[in-house]
């Protein structure tokens, strides 16, 4: 895993092992048989005989060189394909789509009566989930056509043939169909033609027509006409796919969920919740729209409990095979599990249009892949620049790529990602919300700028958190987290903790963790968590914290009580906090609560693994934390610390880029931590880069801190400037 060897690494391996397993059982054998008669007359002759007869061949010594130059041989062709023969963007590299089928793109058709205005688009919908279980043939995925259509076709105009075939051509299909809706009084008509590319040949027509209130039905035959015409010139194999049956009946739902299809698509996600919902209210066994409905409810409120409900609702009633997959995936990675990565990556090289599939597998890598695989933030950031490539005016595929190029720094790649939204959706909210936060980033601002600025943000709902969380303007941050504090009355830990650790205000953490409005449950983490990554903070303003801690959160045992008791040599306040802890878990079990049971297990696992580290048993503890697979910045923040005492630097490096990854809130501190691994490896350039990073951000820190500063600046002095 750590090597990225190919697939047919582990069978090779096994092969090796079943040829030789005959080999050491006949060697036995024989020897033991030699040895046996070892005592006797003849011996001599005997095993001359033996020799004589190929026998000779099977001893140990034999066998061991054997089995040395199988190992050899193994291990020769791994190194070989790691040094020289992989290709290091091989999982996710459009190239390896060489054994893609076909493609065929729909595009939206025109329509013709008011009642069916849901789909022009929609209809790109439909026939994909049909059209892409046909062998030998690849549907175009919707997201990759309509966002090539948004390129060329404005909105409300209709697209003449030779545009409709060009979108067609550059979303990657070698077949397309143009086709219309029509009513026609009481019945409904879908027709179209099939071109092949380039060249714009015709295939032929194809037509159904029917009630309204029967478009799964009408949608299904228009899929089989357009096999048959496509089976006419030998390409594809309809599998008979029933789409009806996942589904609705209900032509309401239907047109609900067609039109919460085109808001999500456009980042609108309030309205295209109110959609799906509607969809699902109509008919509760839909479950496209529940799949939706998961997704963009996500995307509004960030609550993945929420979320995930919704997309195991979806699994449940019954989803197409591609939708199926994206479920499992998203569900998975949300749980920390990478199970169902292997699936995506092959999904891509069949389908390298797909730019929902390029972004469900880069998010899935992004979010549980630190830890499990060594180059997650690159085959991560690769995969999400491909979805944005292919669309690139869908907000969710920006988010990341963006916030990894603002916590970078890299003006040129944030501006590059901005413009390309801002081509497809001009002066949408988002992209006002892009414009706003480079201009202040990269720009000049000043401190009326950065009024106006938050002024602005303010009225954009959600979306701008996501980049000012990863922004290193402190400036427009605080401006913006002071305006939330003024609504709602309170002070939380982006304000306490995250803006001070951007550019080392110790003294304006201490002001906002003591001010009157700070959270009451944060008014603890937000002094405890800057001691964690190193900051001198007094044990008097801890105390003042927890004595600001209702009663019941004081009164319930937690890891961080756990670990504050360690940190004030109390091993007995911290046993006692882990007995009350395990009996919470007993009353759990006893309960048969498998939430609790899981929350407590891990508050459990998290303390004795803490417990173990405090006293000097680093490698049980590293042990310990790999095993929770915890999504905690602490935890990962520990396994580098660990890891950096163990002397295996390339462990650290692996969980502190965590957090110079999209988690914009330590990674000034973990720069430091960074650069000592870098240089440990030996990887000088990698290490100034960390070290600049740190210094470039700490530079003018509050005195307190400028220690750490001074020792990052020794380092680089130590290392030479960047060109030697």
């Amino acid at each position: 895993g750590a090597l990225k060897l190919p697939d047919w690494a582990p069978p090779l391996a096994l092969i090796l092992l079943i040829i030789g397993l005959p080999v050491v059982l006949a060697t036995a054998f024989i020897q033991e048989g030699v040895r046996a008669s070892d005592g006797e007359a003849g011996t001599a002759a005997r095993v001359s005989a033996e020799v004589g007869s190929g026998h000779g061949l099977l001893t140990w010594r034999n066998a061991i060189f054997g089995a040395v130059g199988a190992a050899l041989l193994w291990g020769g062709v791994a190194i070989g394909w790691f040094l020289f023969g992989r290709d290091p963007a091989t999982s996710v590299e459009p190239a390896v789509a060489a054994e893609a089928d076909p493609g065929i793109a729909v595009l939206p058709f025109t329509v013709t009566g008011s009642e069916v205005n849901e789909l022009g688009e929609g209809l790109v919908y439909l026939l994909h989930s049909n059209l892409s279980e046909v062998g030998g043939l690849r549907a175009i995925a919707p997201g990759t056509v309509l966002a090539q259509w948004d390129r060329r076709v404005r909105e409300g105009e209709r697209a003449d043939l030779e545009t409709a075939l060009e979108v067609a051509s550059a979303s990657g299909g070698r077949y397309a169909l143009v086709g219309s809706a029509v009513t026609l009084g009481p019945r409904l008509r879908l027709e179209g033609t099939l071109y092949e590319l380039p060249g714009a040949e015709s295939l032929g027509r194809v037509r159904v027509e029917g009630r309204p209130d029967s478009v799964w039905a009408l949608v299904d035959e228009l899929a089989v006409e357009v096999v048959r015409a496509l089976g006419e010139v030998g390409v594809g194999e309809f599998s008979g796919f029933d789409l009806a049956a996942a589904t609705t009946s209900s032509l309401e739902a239907l047109q609900a969920y067609l039109e919460g299809e085109t808001y999500y698509r456009r980042g609108e996600f309030d309205v295209a919740v109110a959609a799906f919902q509607r969809a699902v209210a109509e008919d509760s066994t839909f479950a496209l729209a529940e799949y939706r409905l998961g997704f963009a409810q996500g995307w509004l409120t960030f609550n993945v409990i929420e979320a995930r409900g919704h997309l195991q609702a979806a699994l449940a009633a019954g989803l197409p095979p591609r939708e199926s997959l994206f479920a499992r995936a998203t569900v998975a990675y949300m749980d920390q599990s990478l199970e169902p990565v292997r699936e995506l990556r092959a999904y891509v090289r069949r389908h390298p249009d797909d730019a929902e599939a390029w972004f469900i597998l880069g998010d899935a890598l992004l979010h549980a892949g630190v830890g499990e695989i060594y180059d997650w933030l690159e085959e991560g950031q690769r995969a999400l620049d491909q979805a944005i490539e292919l669309d690139p005016g869908f907000a969710p595929y920006v988010i990341h790529p963006l916030q990894l190029a603002l916590v970078a720094g890299d003006s040129a790649r944030a501006a590059g990602i901005v413009e390309g939204y801002g081509a497809v959706r001009p002066d949408a909210p988002n992209d006002r919300v892009h414009r706003i936060v480079l201009r202040q980033e990269f720009g000049a601002a000043d401190s009326v700028s950065v009024v106006v600025a938050a002024d602005s943000l303010s009225s954009l709902g959600q979306y701008p958190d996501l980049l000012l969380n990863s922004s290193r303007s402190a400036e427009l941050a605080e401006a913006h987290y002071l305006r939330q504090a003024e609504v709602s009355g309170e002070i939380d830990i982006q304000l306490c903790l995250h803006i001070p650790l951007r550019r080392g205000r110790l003294q304006k953490l201490v002001d906002y963790a003591t001010d009157p409005r700070m959270n009451p449950d944060q008014v603890f983490a937000c002094p405890y968590f800057a001691r964690i990554v190193g900051l001198p903070v007094s044990e008097e303003l801890l105390e003042q914290a927890v004595e600001r801690l209702s009663p019941e959160i004081r009164d319930t045992p937690t890891l961080f009580g756990a670990t504050h008791a360690v940190d004030r040599g109390r091993w007995d306040d911290y046993e006692s906090v882990l007995s009350r802890m395990r009996r919470r878990l007993e009353d759990a079990q006893a309960a048969g609560d498998s939430a609790e049971i899981r929350d407590w297990e891990f508050q459990v696992r998290s303390t004795e693994a803490f417990g173990l580290m405090a006293r000097g048993r680093p490698e049980e503890a590293a042990a310990a934390f790999e095993s929770l697979k915890s999504d905690w910045w602490t935890h990962r923040w520990w396994l580098g610390q660990l890891y950096l005492e163990l002397g295996q630097p390339r462990d650290a490096v692996r969980w502190l880029s965590a957090f110079v990854g999209i988690s914009g809130a330590y990674w000034p501190v973990a720069y430091v931590y960074l650069g000592q691994a870098y240089e440990e490896l030996g990887e000088v350039d990698k290490a100034r880069t960390a070290y600049a990073s740190f210094v470039d951000m700490w530079g003018d820190a509050d005195p307190e801190l400028q220690p750490m500063v001074e020792g990052a600046q020794s380092a680089l002095r130590r290392l030479g400037p960047m060109d030697q």
